[in-house]
């Protein structure tokens, strides 16, 4: 894959001193590939450990600085992969950092809710998150691979996973991605939780992948499942820190007219999705040819995850939404910073004219609202590459 994908994060704009760098992301999205092409700069100035060997787990779980020195004292980077799986890891990276308060220390974690977990109070304060994902369309357009005629249609079909996306023929990829969905993602949530219904989580999987561009109802979607709300809430959360699903929320002004305390969810991997329902289907959307019935989904789905890495990789943090009243006026995706607004409206095609809600200006004065209709032929422009 290095040679055949530039990817698009600088790893090193996101390094400080005194802080502790921690990247999460699910397993084969190429953390290492692009940690190792990082730490080419540092010489033998750093240390690599595996957060799965016994060593390292005795090593950084130890409280004691007189230990923990032997392993960081002249190192100008210390990286330890996988860390959730040391106890206390949070705890004796403060030691480290407050001994060491030049050492640039970066760590890894394949779900936020075993590191989160373990990291903690300790580095309150202490610590950078960054969020890695699958390739980017961007890193796809540019690299070896890139074919005009085929690329959008393979991502929205098998996903933008290296290993999925970079090679083998399409019964290959679709073997890859359901390899994916069932022994990297799904496994790792139901060992970690120890989860004794295993059949609600991956109904409620089909339920939301059905879903997807549509906001969803707990209630209604426990009482299908026939478990409780609280039950549907904690497996949204848990498919949330896995990089499984992610939500956008509702925006609004606590008008009556709008709808509240609704979300969206969709996937971050569209190859995970198809694979829960088991539909690999062209979607021809570079042709004239009969288009999936969900195509206006997965479109709107790529387009609202490839901005959302975007954001992510060049440090822009805008809030993010939707907004529809109870009339049914809509607005697709929302980004707002301070007292501006830029609104989204996602399409096949911009046949039809389109523009922001007159509702919507009128309860949004105080912002500054620019409005664009987003297709296949100038989604890159919205994605800023």
């Amino acid at each position: 894959m290095k040679n055949l994908v530039k990817r698009q994060i600088d790893i090193g704009s996101f390094v400080q001193n005194g802080k502790v760098l921690i990247i999460y992301g699910p397993r084969q999205v190429g953390k290492t590939t692009i940690i190792n092409s990082f730490l080419e700069q540092f010489k033998d100035k750093y240390r690599v450990y595996a957060g799965d060997s016994i060593t390292t787990q005795e090593i950084f779980s130890s409280q004691r600085l007189e230990k923990l020195k032997e392993h960081v004292e002249d190192l100008d980077l210390l990286f330890i992969d996988e860390a959730q799986n040391i106890k206390n890891i949070g705890i004796n990276l403060k030691i480290i950092i407050d001994a060491y308060p030049n050492l640039k220390i970066v760590v890894t974690g394949s779900s936020s809710f075993e590191l989160a977990g373990q990291i903690g109070e300790p580095l309150m304060g202490r610590n950078i998150l960054l969020n890695m994902y699958p390739l980017t369309d961007y890193e796809i357009r540019n690299s070896e691979y890139f074919n005009p005629t085929t690329h959008l249609d393979y991502i929205l079909r098998f996903g933008s996973y290296p290993e999925v996306i970079l090679q083998g023929t399409i019964e290959e990829k679709i073997a890859k991605v359901k390899n994916l969905a069932e022994s990297f993602l799904l496994k790792d949530i139901l060992k970690f939780e120890n989860l004794k219904k295993p059949e609600i989580l991956l109904n409620l999987l089909r339920t939301l992948a059905y879903q997807i561009g549509n906001e969803i109802s707990i209630n209604k979607i426990s009482k299908e499942l026939g478990t409780s709300s609280k039950t549907i809430q904690r497996y949204i959360y848990l498919l949330e820190q896995s990089f499984v699903v992610f939500r956008l929320k509702s925006y609004n002004n606590n008008l009556r007219t709008e709808i509240r305390k609704k979300n969206k969810l969709y996937f971050y991997d569209l190859g995970i999705r198809n694979a829960i329902i088991n539909d690999f289907t062209e979607t021809n959307i570079n042709k004239n040819g009969l288009m999936r019935r969900d195509l206006g989904n997965l479109f709107e789905n790529f387009a609202i995850i490839e901005k959302l890495k975007s954001n992510a990789y060049n440090g822009k943090l805008y809030q993010t939404f939707f907004w529809r009243n109870i009339e049914g006026k809509e607005i697709d995706y929302i980004e707002k910073w301070n007292q501006n607004a830029d609104v989204y409206e996602f399409t096949l095609n911009n046949m039809q004219k389109k523009k922001t809600p007159k509702v919507f200006i009128e309860t949004n004065k105080n912002l500054q609202i620019n409005f664009k209709v987003i297709t296949v032929e100038n989604y890159t422009d919205f994605l800023g590459s």
